[in-house]
C-alpha cells in the first residue's frame, strides 16, 4: 500500500504503482479517521519537473492542533516560500490501523513513514497488532525529545534501531 495525500501527485504516481501491484490511496495518515486540513504548495502538480522546484513535492503536511512535530508552515511563509504560497484543503484521513484493516494486510515487511513531523501522531495511535519487520521513519521534523521518544517506542517494541541524519530505522 502506498499513500499520497496530494491529489495532483497521487494522480501521477498511482497508475504506475498499481501496475506493480501496489494499492495506492489518496488520503493522509494520522491519529484518527475522518478529515484533516492539509497544506499544499500551489506548485505541487509541477514540482519535480524543474530541478529547482523538486523540494516542493515534499513539503505538504497536515495542519492539526495535536500535531506533535514541526512542520513546513514557517518555510512556506518565508520570503522564499511565499513564491510558492500554500493552499489549505480538507482531505480524508485514516489511522494506520484502519488502513491495514481496510486493505486486509496480514503481514508488514517494510513500513516507511515520512509525514513531515506528524510521525509521532501516527506511531502513538498505532495498536502494534502487526509488527513490521523493518521500519524507516523520518525524524527530521521532530525535536530532540521527539526523536528520543520515537526511538524509545521502537526499542520498547523489540526493535534494534539505527539513526541517520533524517531517518531512524528499526529492525525486528
Amino acid at each position: 500500500v502506498m499513500i499520497e495525500p496530494i491529489l495532483e501527485i497521487y494522480k501521477n504516481i498511482a497508475p504506475e504503482a498499481e501496475k506493480c501491484g501496489v494499492k495506492a490511496l489518496n488520503l493522509a495518515v494520522t491519529d484518527y479517521d475522518g478529515e484533516i486540513d492539509f497544506a499544499v504548495p500551489f506548485l505541487a502538480a509541477s514540482a519535480g519537473r524543474h530541478p529547482a522546484q523538486r523540494w516542493l513535492r515534499c513539503i505538504g503536511h497536515v495542519i492539526s492542533e495535536t500535531h506533535t512535530g514541526m512542520n513546513n508552515l514557517g518555510l512556506l511563509q518565508s520570503p522564499e516560500g511565499r513564491k510558492h504560497l500554500m493552499k489549505t484543503i480538507k482531505i480524508p484521513c485514516k489511522k494506520l490501523d484502519t488502513i491495514i484493516e481496510d486493505s486486509n494486510i496480514k503481514h508488514i515487511d517494510y513500513l516507511k513513514i515520512d509525514v513531515e513531523g506528524h510521525e509521532l501522531n501516527i506511531i502513538d495511535a498505532y495498536s502494534w497488532r502487526l509488527i513490521p519487520t523493518f521500519i524507516k521513519i523520518e525524524h527530521e521534523h521532530l525535536d530532540d525529545e521527539g526523536k528520543g521518544r520515537l526511538q524509545n517506542i521502537l526499542i520498547g517494541r523489540g526493535y534494534v534501531t539505527y539513526k541517520e541524519k533524517h531517518d531512524i530505522y528499526g529492525i525486528y
